[in-house]
């Protein structure tokens, strides 16, 4: 009914799953705070049910699920699922946007693992889209975001064991460079060892006018021996330690770090893992904060990567901070700069 009434009356919209996303406003639709635009918010927070199959094969998600809801629940009957790597994540807008899971390196992004969606279409109609049925929207809606119709289930194939190794490390800023150097190590042999994934992450405390560096890597097996999680723990830390733990564990860890509020994150994205060019922006950065101007070698090296990557360029780093997380099977880092806000929660 709400749908038939949207499209009557021509009225615009946004649909909000778990409100996690890190755009401002990315839940709303044609927002400035100092005049609200004749628009309305469809919230999908309430259906958030996670009914597990018989077999326990398969789980129906709803929408409104935040993802560490989900892995209690499933955690339960010793199954887990692709998702976010955040506590309060929202199914919906996770699956219909992509989904960068714990599991990428073998399986993909999450949305491409999605076996059958509950679907209300434009003229209020309620489909389903499985490999059975509406085959063409099934393939549609994996990365279309909420264009094609509101999604309000999610079929997901279930995994069995839930049981990782692995966590948080942290570091201090003269470890920089080899930490960069172990990130260009693992993303060349990662193929090898899928099970194997994490991110490396760089910020920048206001207070003590220093770089701090963080790792955030697993095994997806449980696997306590892996190489390439030995590569990280054998740089000294100041902090964290490996540990058997679920996926709950671990999207709990990551969330005492994510403040609701508090992220509001631009990305460029670079297309190889050099650690020569992630050492130069890095230093470009840092110098950056410090208000400095930046050295030559710096500013030229800046200038190649913007005329390279084809003008996504570094001008939208924000003034406290910035990370590097990637997926340690594929060749891609993203570098990624984050602002505080106040005013607005998506």
């Amino acid at each position: 009914m709400i749908v038939q009434l949207i499209a009557r009356t021509k009225t615009r919209f946004a649909i909000k799953s778990g409100g996690h996303s890190a755009v401002l406003a990315a839940s709303n639709i044609d927002l400035t705070f100092d005049r609200p635009q004749q628009a309305v918010t469809i919230d999908m927070s309430a259906l958030h049910g996670v009914e597990l199959s018989h077999d326990h094969e398969t789980v129906w998600l709803g929408p409104g699920v935040r993802w560490g809801r989900a892995y209690h629940a499933l955690e339960t009957y010793n199954r887990t699922v692709p998702g976010g790597r955040v506590v309060d994540v929202g199914v919906g807008g996770y699956l219909l946007g992509g989904g960068m899971s714990w599991y990428a390196n073998q399986i993909g992004w999450a949305c491409d693992n999605v076996l059958e969606y509950e679907v209300v279409t434009a003229n209020g109609s309620i489909v389903h889209a499985s490999s059975e049925q509406n085959k063409d929207l099934l393939w549609a809606l994996k990365g279309s975001g909420s264009a094609l119709g509101i999604v309000t289930a999610f079929k997901m194939p279930t995994r069995l064991g839930s049981e990782a190794f692995g966590g948080p490390l942290g570091y201090e800023q003269s470890h920089a460079r080899t930490l960069i150097e172990v990130l260009e190590q693992q993303v060349a042999s990662a193929s090898m060892r899928s099970h194997t994934i994490g991110y490396l992450s760089f910020g920048w405390f206001p207070e003590t006018r220093e770089m701090f560096h963080g790792v955030m890597a697993l095994d997806n097996e449980g696997k306590t021996s892996d190489p390439d999680l030995s590569r990280w723990k054998d740089i000294p830390h100041a902090h964290g330690h490996f540990i058997k733990i679920n996926m709950s564990d671990s999207a709990d860890m990551i969330s005492s770090g994510n403040e609701r509020g508090y992220r509001h994150v631009l990305t460029t994205e670079i297309e190889c893992c050099n650690a020569d060019i992630l050492t130069h922006i890095l230093q470009a950065i840092k110098v950056h904060h410090h208000h400095a101007k930046l050295s030559t070698s710096h500013a030229e090296c800046l200038q190649r990567f913007r005329t390279f990557y084809q003008d996504r360029t570094l001008r939208q780093i924000g003034k406290t901070g910035c990370g590097l997380p990637t997926n340690l099977c594929t060749t891609y880092v993203c570098l990624a700069a984050a602002r505080a806000w106040k005013h607005f929660r998506t």
